[in-house]
Protein backbone atom coordinates (compact mmCIF):
# COMPACT_ATOMS: atom_id res chain seq x y z
CA UNK A 1 0.00 0.00 0.00
CA UNK A 2 1.05 3.59 -0.32
CA UNK A 3 2.83 5.48 2.41
CA UNK A 4 1.17 8.67 3.61
CA UNK A 5 2.91 11.89 2.66
CA UNK A 6 4.30 13.66 5.74
CA UNK A 7 2.56 16.96 6.52
CA UNK A 8 4.11 19.84 4.62
CA UNK A 9 5.76 17.58 2.03
CA UNK A 10 4.39 17.74 -1.48
CA UNK A 11 4.18 14.31 -3.14
CA UNK A 12 6.35 13.78 -6.17
CA UNK A 13 4.55 13.48 -9.54
CA UNK A 14 5.56 9.79 -9.73
CA UNK A 15 4.06 9.15 -6.30
CA UNK A 16 0.89 11.01 -7.27
CA UNK A 17 0.58 8.87 -10.39
CA UNK A 18 1.06 5.63 -8.44
CA UNK A 19 -1.38 6.75 -5.73
CA UNK A 20 -4.04 7.62 -8.32
CA UNK A 21 -3.46 4.33 -10.12
CA UNK A 22 -3.69 2.39 -6.86
CA UNK A 23 -7.01 4.02 -6.00
CA UNK A 24 -8.37 2.94 -9.38
CA UNK A 25 -6.92 -0.54 -8.96
CA UNK A 26 -8.55 -1.07 -5.56
CA UNK A 27 -11.85 0.30 -6.86
CA UNK A 28 -11.84 -2.34 -9.59
CA UNK A 29 -10.64 -5.15 -7.31
CA UNK A 30 -13.23 -4.28 -4.65
CA UNK A 31 -15.93 -4.24 -7.34
CA UNK A 32 -16.93 -0.66 -6.67
CA UNK A 33 -18.88 1.23 -9.30
CA UNK A 34 -16.22 2.40 -11.72
CA UNK A 35 -17.14 4.43 -14.79
CA UNK A 36 -15.98 3.79 -18.33
CA UNK A 37 -13.68 6.82 -18.18
CA UNK A 38 -11.97 5.47 -15.05
CA UNK A 39 -11.53 2.02 -16.63
CA UNK A 40 -10.04 3.65 -19.73
CA UNK A 41 -7.72 5.72 -17.53
CA UNK A 42 -6.53 2.62 -15.66
CA UNK A 43 -6.01 0.71 -18.90
CA UNK A 44 -3.96 3.59 -20.27
CA UNK A 45 -1.85 3.79 -17.11
CA UNK A 46 -1.24 0.04 -17.21
CA UNK A 47 -0.16 0.15 -20.85
CA UNK A 48 2.14 3.14 -20.42
CA UNK A 49 3.83 2.58 -17.06
CA UNK A 50 5.74 -0.42 -15.76
CA UNK A 51 5.51 0.79 -12.15
CA UNK A 52 1.71 0.92 -12.42
CA UNK A 53 1.71 -2.63 -13.81
CA UNK A 54 3.88 -3.74 -10.87
CA UNK A 55 1.54 -1.98 -8.43
CA UNK A 56 -1.45 -3.67 -10.07
CA UNK A 57 0.15 -7.11 -9.64
CA UNK A 58 1.02 -6.32 -6.01
CA UNK A 59 -2.56 -5.26 -5.27
CA UNK A 60 -4.08 -8.31 -6.96
CA UNK A 61 -1.68 -10.62 -5.11
CA UNK A 62 -2.52 -9.00 -1.78
CA UNK A 63 -6.23 -9.32 -2.53
CA UNK A 64 -5.84 -13.03 -3.35
CA UNK A 65 -3.69 -13.66 -0.27
CA UNK A 66 -6.24 -11.98 1.98
CA UNK A 67 -9.15 -13.88 0.41
CA UNK A 68 -7.35 -17.16 1.00
CA UNK A 69 -6.39 -16.19 4.53
CA UNK A 70 -9.91 -15.15 5.54
CA UNK A 71 -11.81 -17.81 3.56
CA UNK A 72 -14.32 -19.91 5.46
CA UNK A 73 -14.04 -23.69 5.36
CA UNK A 74 -15.14 -25.27 2.09
CA UNK A 75 -18.83 -26.10 1.62
CA UNK A 76 -18.16 -29.84 2.05
CA UNK A 77 -17.09 -29.16 5.64
CA UNK A 78 -20.56 -28.20 6.80
CA UNK A 79 -20.22 -24.42 6.93
CA UNK A 80 -21.11 -22.36 3.87
CA UNK A 81 -18.20 -20.61 2.20
CA UNK A 82 -18.63 -16.86 2.33
CA UNK A 83 -16.70 -14.03 0.81
CA UNK A 84 -15.05 -11.58 3.18
CA UNK A 85 -14.28 -8.05 2.01
CA UNK A 86 -11.31 -6.81 3.96
CA UNK A 87 -9.57 -4.25 1.78
CA UNK A 88 -12.59 -2.01 1.35
CA UNK A 89 -12.86 -1.78 5.12
CA UNK A 90 -9.15 -1.08 5.55
CA UNK A 91 -9.11 1.68 2.95
CA UNK A 92 -12.24 3.40 4.23
CA UNK A 93 -10.93 3.48 7.80
CA UNK A 94 -13.67 1.09 8.96
CA UNK A 95 -11.28 -1.52 10.33
CA UNK A 96 -9.45 -1.23 13.61
CA UNK A 97 -7.29 -3.61 15.56
CA UNK A 98 -4.73 -6.18 14.53
CA UNK A 99 -5.38 -8.74 11.83
CA UNK A 100 -5.93 -12.26 13.14
CA UNK A 101 -2.97 -14.64 13.09
CA UNK A 102 -2.81 -16.91 10.03
CA UNK A 103 -4.52 -20.27 10.43
CA UNK A 104 -2.16 -23.22 10.43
Amino acid sequence: MTRPTPPGDKPQPREELLDAAEQLIWSVIDEEKVGDAQIAQLESLLLENEEVRDRYLDCVQLHIDLQEHFASPDPGGGEPKKSVTVLGNLLSGGFSGPLPAPAE
